[in-house]
């Protein structure tokens, strides 16, 4: 019978043990490594970083639209809505509570948190860059566009 107890017991240390390291090894692989890559928003360098013109202007389109929704947002006296004209901002009176557009959990405005990507609350968007090639105006396309980080 002890030999049972300690037997689980043991067991049970083991699984805990693989338990946290299992859960730590999923943290550190949840976000961007912040000692190799540097995270960049629209800026006017961004076509000469990453050579992809689609892509910073599709960035360049999202931050400002994210920017706007934040903006609108700020006095809680508005709702941002989509609508078959884009994004607009609306008094609380004229939208009703199922139109309105959550800034921080929009795929179509926010990005995956780089800090811990598997949050479903967001970011302003971004692109990545490693940060050896940063000061490189390469257009290479180094450059990682936040929607397709998963």
């Amino acid at each position: 019978m002890k030999l049972i107890c300690c037997l689980s017991l043991i067991l049970l240390i083991v699984v805990y043990v693989f338990l946290i390291r299992n859960k730590k090894e999923h943290f550190a692989y949840n976000k961007i490594d912040m000692k190799n890559y540097k995270i960049h928003h629209y800026d006017d360098d961004c076509i000469l970083r990453c050579g992809n013109v689609s892509d910073c202007v599709r960035l360049k389109h999202q931050d400002a639209n994210y920017k706007k929704c934040k903006t609108c947002k700020k006095d809680n006296t508005n709702k941002y809505i989509e609508d078959i004209t884009g994004y607009n901002c609306l008094s609380n009176d004229i939208v009703d509570d199922g139109k309105d557009v959550k800034c921080d959990y929009n795929e179509g405005l926010s990005c995956p948190n780089y800090n811990d990507i598997a949050n479903p609350k967001m970011v302003r968007p971004y692109y990545i860059m490693p940060k050896h090639d940063e000061e490189k105006l390469s257009n290479t396309g180094l450059c990682q566009f936040c929607w397709t980080i998963n």
